[in-house]
């Protein structure tokens, strides 16, 4: 089309811009026939131009800062021009959806998430291990083998799970909370260091004074060093006790990078120090974010 005659391809064009009435009149001077020109507005016009200025045309409109699009072809080769056009796109949805249909059983990338991050690269280690890098196949991927072998192959690591996102092999693995301190013999009773909410409650000797779900306060009692028999008379005790407590912390960050969000994760995990972090969510309150972790913590019998 390079080589084509003068009239026998028009372009209209939506063109968008300020002082856009004076538009014809710069095409003159720079040798553009402006066959057609409807003005619409003071930002807006419906141009025609020949097909052989549409380079020259391009680069006013990129200097002049004009918005253009297509609005029609016109000319004795203007069906052709509009095959061409219906083509290109058909063939550029059908290209996308290949590429897609291909990727999407491609592993891009691998990433590891949860409390037991820490253990990220020994964890990223086991699954090269498997066989299991980027461009892999999501096809070759045994997730229940991976999880269990993850899950055995470190006794800190109390759950994994591993699911595909997108073009992501994920891997959720949990500290295991249980694991740092059995349950002994301890005078006095068992007090709340922080505030939160009991999650689990465990009490071998001693009273318990909390419920599942209760909310409590640091220098709450949560198990008494006491027992009570069926006559009601008090006895003093020890305790043999665990509680699971979960405490919402938050963190703020002015002048925020929102493109970074998992970097204000990051710095708000290493702040909790080796607290288990249960829960995590972000809110952006203007050009701040709020970070939200519930971690949480294990009291045995005899803390103050």
């Amino acid at each position: 089309m390079a080589r084509l005659r003068r009239g026998y391809l028009r372009i209209t064009y939506l063109v968008q811009g300020k002082n856009i009435r004076y538009l014809p009149s710069y095409l003159h001077f720079r040798k553009v026939n402006a066959l057609e020109c409807k003005v619409k507005s003071d930002s807006e016009c419906e141009l025609t131009i020949d097909f052989k200025d549409r380079y020259i045309f391009f680069a006013i409109c990129k200097n002049m800062c004009y918005n253009k699009k297509v609005v029609k072809y016109k000319g004795i080769l203007s069906p052709f021009a509009r095959f061409f056009v219906k083509a290109g796109v058909c063939l550029g949805v059908i290209s996308f959806i290949l590429l897609s249909w291909v990727l999407n059983g491609i592993v891009l990338d691998i990433k590891v998430e949860g409390s037991a991050k820490c253990f990220e690269r020994e964890t990223l280690s086991l699954v090269s291990v498997y066989g299991i890098k980027k461009y892999s196949s999501f096809k070759s991927v045994d997730y229940t083998a991976l999880e269990n072998a993850i899950l055995s192959s470190n006794q800190k690591i109390s759950f994994v799970s591993v699911y595909k996102r997108g073009n992501s092999l994920v891997i959720n693995a949990e500290l295991s909370s249980s694991i740092s301190q059995p349950l002994v013999k301890y005078d006095g009773d068992l007090v709340s260091s922080v505030d939160g909410v009991v999650e689990e409650i465990s009490v071998l000797r001693g009273t318990a004074l909390v419920t599942l779900g209760q909310e409590v306060k640091k220098g709450d009692t949560l198990v008494g060093a006491y027992l009570t028999d069926k006559d009601g008379e008090v006895y003093k005790s020890f305790t043999v006790a665990r509680v699971k407590i979960l405490e919402t912390l938050t963190f703020e960050y002015e002048n925020a990078n929102f493109n970074n969000i998992e970097l204000y994760y990051a710095i708000s995990k290493f702040k909790v120090s080796e607290l288990e972090v249960y829960e995590k969510r972000h809110e952006i309150i203007g050009d701040k974010i709020v970070i939200t972790l519930t971690v949480r913590h294990v009291l045995y019998g005899g803390n103050s």
